[in-house]
């Protein structure tokens, strides 16, 4: 039986609950939780060999991790030394009701809950509980040595590529080893200079992947836009940006500046995001006040991922036959050395394997019998616009001065 164990230490907030979603002390970072990121990651690395056979994945998955009528060959151990937070204040401008930063309270935005009370005249703002950065965890991994040997590759793209927790994929929950023990396997958990972030990177992906592949025993071919994210070199790439920032705050900033750009009253204009909308199609759905039928040839921020909330018209926009698509963008923050680094990582995938259907939009309305929901059947360009969109992204991330560290997208 082979061990491995890292110290961990939150570089962003992570926002995270246990079984009981309204109480998290005590809970840090779960076991449970853990398995399902490790197991998200193994199949981004694992299904770049066996690409779209997901029967041969799921095999190789389930002999890892378990499944319903096998035990896992990995036992997963972890623990917490910081309570929770939670932000709780009362503002009298929207100003004053900024926690982080402008562009952060954004990426932030489903763990902050911002209200105006017309009677009071004031502003509530409420964050979900959260382990603020610099909060310290521990986790250890152990198995025999083939399995082992995924599971510990899985977790070092989960650390130096995703975070945990909620809006992980939007910067939140993002870790840095602080020391680890036992084998690693070829893989480097801890960067120690900046300027060495790029080649570490590499490297590492590079060690990953040679994993994966004795593991599947397949060797990389190259094929048709896969089905669900896969860290291939055809259709993945990993950004960085080396900024004067001093904090994780000016990092994420940094990524805000590209995606959502600047602000001008409470809308933000010129990011990447901001440039798909069509605000004729805001506007459609702020008029509604019955089910009607609404369309747009230009609006493509559901393919950046779903749902897509109007908040300032209480509506919406998701599938008509599924709420939720992950983003295929995920944002992070590399701490090294009092150096605070953005990244961005693109994935290039089919948007649903069986996607066919309508967008709708639910609204919630007011009238003379009070509140009800209405539904509005929204026409959007189809889901080939996709692969075009990561495509821009690339070419977009590019043209900012962000450096490409891994993978091309054509």
């Amino acid at each position: 039986m082979n061990e491995i164990i890292l110290e961990l230490e939150t570089v962003t907030p992570l926002f995270i609950a246990g079984a009981d979603q309204r109480n998290i002390e005590n809970e840090g970072l779960r076991a449970p939780s853990l398995r399902g990121l490790l197991r998200w990651w193994f199949r981004a690395l694992a299904g770049v060999f066996t690409q779209n056979d997901i029967t041969f994945l799921k095999k190789v998955e389930n002999e890892i991790f378990g499944s319903t009528n096998s035990k896992s060959k990995i036992s997963i151990r972890t623990s917490g030394e910081n309570s929770p937070s939670q932000i709780t204040k009362e503002c009298r401008s929207w100003d004053e009701a900024i926690v982080w930063s402008d562009h952060v309270d954004y990426l932030f935005f489903s763990c902050l809950d911002k209200r105006r009370d017309r009677r009071r005249g004031i502003i509530k703002v409420i964050s979900r509980p959260y382990y603020p950065e610099g909060s310290q965890f521990r986790i250890s991994l152990s198995g025999s040595e083939n399995e082992l040997k995924a599971a510990i590759a899985s977790l070092w793209a989960l650390i130096h590529l995703g975070g945990v927790g909620f809006r992980a994929r939007r910067g939140c929950g993002c870790l840095k080893v602080k020391d680890v023990r036992g084998d690693t396997f070829g893989l480097n958990f801890i960067c120690k200079n900046p300027d060495e972030l790029e080649e570490f990177l590499r490297n590492n992906i590079e060690t990953a992947l040679k994993i994966m592949r004795e593991l599947c025993n397949v060797r990389y071919k190259p094929t048709s836009i896969p089905k669900y994210a896969v860290l291939s070199p055809n259709h993945s790439s990993l950004f960085i940006k080396k900024i004067s920032g001093k904090d994780w705050v000016s990092a994420l900033d940094e990524i805000g500046m590209w995606y959502i750009g600047q602000r001008r009253g409470r809308k933000f204009v010129g990011g990447f995001r901001m440039n798909l909308a069509d605000y004729s199609l805001s506007h459609a759905i702020r008029d509604a006040h019955r089910n009607d039928y609404i369309a747009s040839n230009k609006e493509r921020r559901p393919y950046l991922g779903l749902p897509v909330t109007y908040a300032t018209y209480r509506a919406t926009l998701k599938g008509e036959k599924f709420d939720r698509r992950s983003s295929q963008l995920m944002f992070g923050v590399y701490e090294i050395n009092g150096s605070f680094i953005p990244r961005i990582l693109i994935f290039r995938s089919t948007f649903l394997p069986e996607f066919k259907g309508n967008f709708v939009v639910e609204k919630k309305v007011r009238d003379c019998k009070g509140e009800r929901k209405i539904i509005l059947n929204a026409a959007l360009p189809d889901s080939s616009v996709c692969s075009e969109i990561t495509k821009d992204c690339y070419e977009n991330l590019k043209a900012s001065n962000w450096q490409v560290v891994w993978g091309l997208i054509k």
